[in-house]
């Protein structure tokens, strides 16, 4: 594929029906009532390379202050250095095909490129700091959001614009529906955007009263949970564009939280947990929108949840304090610990496995059974704080970034296990 100016090309029109690779099928009419909104005359960047970038100024974060990282051998298959030298890389997706990632980072800049070799693809310029980026279910869309509030979603296959998306506000993060073309975008004055793609048909969500931190589609797509900094935990209907459930202070002193900042849905969708300012979790059943139960351990900030995916289904809860703690969902007992040497930024599962793969302010990413706690393997090369990580289908390869300003692969990281 050339490394040509990327082309603005004409919507297409919404299919009724999106079906997912296991055959079973989404309405769109059930997911959202369409309000209409005129686009108004934004114009896609995508591609250009001479755009001005505007000056940022960038609060001190406590992650920056983190004592010198150990160095350690560049364990990589490959690296993209196409971002601004020493400009934070803040976001990463793999395709779901593992073939191609794309990059989002301070240099107001989203990069495609070859997972194999790491060479660029195409490039779309935003007007800020892009700090989200994600491919749609299928891998037929891609969606790169800045800081200005503004999402590009483009043709991963040409590097054409398909659409440009604006919630004229301070963007925090955009999520897909996990089996049609919908996105979800949370903002800093709290308020929820939801688009379908490519007709950018736009639905409005207002029941926070701060800064969404946080947002998760349910595993069926029919509903979406919230987090906010207003210590509010809220269930949506996307159709009617209400509030289904809300959970706060008020509402249950168990929930005694001042910020909802990182969320999780358990894979049969009936429980959230939440965590927020403390480090203590919180397990919602979603029916009857009751406490049922508070995780504790950590000495820090819980930085990210996320719910395994095999059975029996376990919580992992990765902090600051550099440890990723383990519970069985049902038991709710701590099952293992795992630690880095620094604060744990995120936390994956494999597909199939009750395997880990966390990312940290160590430097390194590493890879743990997840109930036993063992060391895996660690992939190492960059040499400052990494930030996100995503994992291919199969779980065997990882792609990282981080603020050195690069994004690595590392290929077969689960040959041990098999082996």
């Amino acid at each position: 594929m050339a490394d040509d100016e990327v082309r603005n090309q004409p919507d297409e029109e919404v299919e009724d029906v999106e079906e997912e690779e296991d055959g079973e099928q989404v309405n769109p009419d059930e997911v959202m009532e369409v309000i209409e909104v005129d686009q108004g005359d934004n114009e896609s960047e995508m591609g250009d390379g001479d755009a001005e970038h505007e000056e940022e100024q960038h609060e001190e974060d406590p992650m920056d202050s983190q004592q010198a990282l150990v160095q350690y051998p560049d364990t990589s298959s490959a690296a993209f250095t196409g971002h601004t030298a020493d400009n934070s890389v803040f976001a990463i997706s793999m395709s779901p095909n593992g073939d191609v990632a794309v990059t989002g980072g301070e240099d107001d800049r989203a990069y495609l490129w070859r997972v194999a070799d790491g060479q660029k693809m195409f490039e779309c310029g935003h007007k800020d700091s892009v700090s989200s980026v994600a491919f749609n279910h299928n891998g037929t869309l891609v969606a790169s959001a800045s800081l200005d509030g503004l999402i590009n979603v483009w043709d991963p296959q040409t590097g054409a614009a398909v659409v440009q998306l604006d919630c004229g506000d301070d963007l925090e993060l955009i999520r897909w529906h996990p089996k049609a073309n919908f996105i979800l975008a949370g903002t800093a004055s709290g308020s929820i955007y939801m688009w379908d793609v490519p007709a950018a048909n736009m639905s409005f969500f207002s029941g926070h009263s701060a800064r969404v931190a946080c947002a998760e589609w349910a595993p069926d797509g029919r509903t979406f949970a919230s987090g906010s900094a207003d210590g509010s935990l809220l269930v949506w209907s996307p159709k009617t564009q209400t509030v289904i459930s809300k959970m706060d202070s008020k509402a249950n002193h168990q929930f005694d939280m001042t910020e909802v900042s990182a969320i999780a849905w358990h894979p049969d969708g009936s429980l959230i947990a939440a965590t927020g300012e403390g480090a203590a979790v919180k397990l919602v059943h979603v029916k009857t929108n009751k406490v049922i139960g508070t995780l504790q351990g950590h000495q820090d900030s819980v930085e990210c949840l996320a719910f395994s995916n095999s059975s029996p289904y376990l919580l992992a809860a990765a902090s600051l304090d550099g440890n990723i703690r383990v519970y069985d969902a049902t038991t709710q007992l701590e099952v293992c610990k795992c630690t880095h040497d620094g604060g744990v930024v995120s936390v994956r599962w494999h597909p199939l496995q009750p395997i880990m793969y966390s990312c940290s302010l160590d430097g390194t990413t590493r890879i743990w059974h997840g109930r036993t706690g063992d060391q895996i393997a660690m992939c190492t090369g960059h040499n400052n704080n990494v930030l996100a990580l995503d994992i291919s289908k199969d779980g065997q390869t990882l792609v990282t970034c981080g603020e050195d300003g690069r994004a690595l692969v590392f290929k077969n990281v689960l040959a041990a296990v098999i082996a």
